[in-house]
């Protein structure tokens, strides 16, 4: 049985009632049965005719949906999970409570919305992804037309898929005091990185030489795209992991008791061939005599956003803190030159005295959106290679509409510190 002590601040019966149809089986739709593992959505269907064995979850031969099938059985026994290796026809969504066309096809688009306005379904959502942008719409009549033929990224993917569940989670299990969306647009090459993508640009990852602090909800995203597109790491983490991480660190079933790291080194390297450095130990001063071309925090702790910060003030690296809640996550950075370093923000010495405890200690609410949402941002952001982005800090909150991606200037409490030298 899964462990969901951790969405206790959802009506889990009400998520074990729903029902959910995807059509489609690429990246997004990999990460959306994910993410429905994670929340304990009752009911999903897959409906495809693909076979190219492309996907996170799908590396094998054969019809695509029945693949995902077995592996989500295996990451979820609660789930009940049907493949319908068929192209869509109306009765096949006839009892579902969602309707979400997950393909870069035009046309699916198109036939799954009629379907969707003749019927009773709550809640349509159509979305696409290229390598480094995705769209998502909640409502019918958008063209879908430039993601043709684009193969769907991995990080993109994982974004808008987490958008889609959070909606989705909206309409089948509503809390009070939240507002909908009508639609979401995500582009590394934009800007403002969700704001309308339709000029298209083309991205060149980049490959660096990565530390990662924390093999928890957010780092297990971070590291999953960074390896998908070919990028290893080294990643610190001393955990074990313990059933209550399950609805969030969906990478780790049926390992309960084993390092985190161990695990996380070995589930990734079955799907990507990058080379991936597992130190089952909690970060220390050690990494001072490492070298990396950039740090990232996942910690739940201020110890260990202490112990980074002096590596990236030491090193003159950048670095790389995020963290959730509930309902929200940010990620923000500092950058040697561009701004101020951890420390000069929150005092972090003084936090390390006024919350020692992580979230191991603290049974706080951690929902699996969040997590993957600001750790394939992360992953992203990294990959760009121009970290200029995250120099403010960046907050996404799941419970807002328009809204819930946002922007702020940092603060700072220090007048003189080591990274202004």
């Amino acid at each position: 049985m899964m462990d969901y002590s951790r969405n206790w601040i959802f009506d889990q019966e009400k998520l074990r009632n729903a029902s959910l149809t995807i059509i489609g089986a690429g990246e997004i739709t990999n990460y959306l049965l994910l993410y429905a593992a994670g929340l304990g959505i009752g009911k999903c269907r897959v409906i495809s005719d693909e076979h190219d064995g492309k996907g996170l979850l799908n590396k094998k031969d054969g019809y695509n949906v029945l693949n995902l099938e077995e592996k989500l059985k295996r990451i979820n026994k609660d789930l009940n999970v049907e493949a319908v290796p068929l192209k869509i026809e109306p009765y096949l969504v006839d009892d579902t409570d969602v309707l979400i066309d997950a393909t870069n096809d035009d046309q699916s688009k198109i036939l799954a919305e009629k379907i969707f306005d003749n019927s009773k379904i709550k809640l349509f959502a159509s979305a696409s992804a290229g390598e480094s942008y995705a769209t998502v719409k909640f409502a019918t009549g958008y063209s879908f037309k430039q993601y043709e033929n684009d193969t769907q990224g991995s990080f993109p993917s994982a974004i808008i898929a987490a958008v889609i569940m959070d909606e989705v989670r909206k309409v089948v299990c509503p809390v009070e005091n939240e507002e909908r969306i009508e639609g979401v647009d995500y582009g590394l090459c934009v800007p403002q990185r969700f704001k309308d993508n339709s000029s298209l640009g083309k991205v060149w990852l980049y490959k660096p030489n990565v530390l990662i602090c924390g093999a928890g909800g957010i780092g297990t995203y971070v590291a999953l795209n960074l390896a998908l597109n070919g990028v290893g790491f080294d990643v610190f983490d001393g955990d074990k992991i313990e059933s209550h991480n399950l609805n969030r660190q969906l990478l780790y079933y049926d390992k309960v008791g084993e390092y985190k790291v161990n695990v996380l080194k070995q589930r990734l390297e079955e799907i990507s061939c990058c080379q991936i450095n597992a130190v089952k130990k909690y970060i220390d001063e050690d990494v001072m005599l490492r070298r990396y071309d950039v740090a990232i925090c996942c910690a739940d702790n201020w110890e260990a956003r202490k112990v980074m910060n002096n590596y990236a003030v030491w090193r003159g690296v950048p670095l790389i803190n995020a963290g959730v809640t509930a309902y929200t996550a940010y990620a923000e950075a500092y950058i040697p030159g561009v701004n101020r370093c951890l420390d000069c923000r929150y005092d972090l010495d003084e936090l390390k005295l006024l919350k020692p405890q992580s979230c191991a200690e603290v049974q706080e609410a951690n929902i699996v959106m969040n997590n993957a949402l600001i750790g394939s941002l992360v992953a992203g952001e990294v990959l760009s290679g121009n970290l200029s982005f995250l120099a403010n800090k960046f907050s996404y909150n799941s419970k807002l509409g328009k809204r819930r991606f946002s922007s702020v200037k940092n603060t700072y409490r220090r007048v003189k510190c080591k990274c202004t030298k």
